[in-house]
């Protein structure tokens, strides 16, 4: 099962706006239409391959994490 991921950087508001607020992986099953279906913090690929496994109940093996 191919699921996309993007990384997500949120920036705070003036005056500390050269500080990150939030920084995240986000996953979906369409590239086009994305819809989030679950957050993750920056980690190494098997370690998200884990996480998205143990969210969608399945193994991960079956799970292929594709950038779009």
């Amino acid at each position: 099962m191919n699921v996309y991921y993007r990384r997500f950087t949120t920036w705070q508001k003036w005056p500390d706006n050269d500080l990150v607020d939030e920084d995240y992986i986000s996953y979906s099953l369409s590239k086009r239409k994305w819809k989030e279906f679950f957050r993750s913090p920056i980690c190494d690929m098997p370690t998200r391959q884990k996480l998205v496994a143990a969210n969608r109940s399945m193994k991960v093996s079956n799970i292929k994490l594709v950038k779009p």
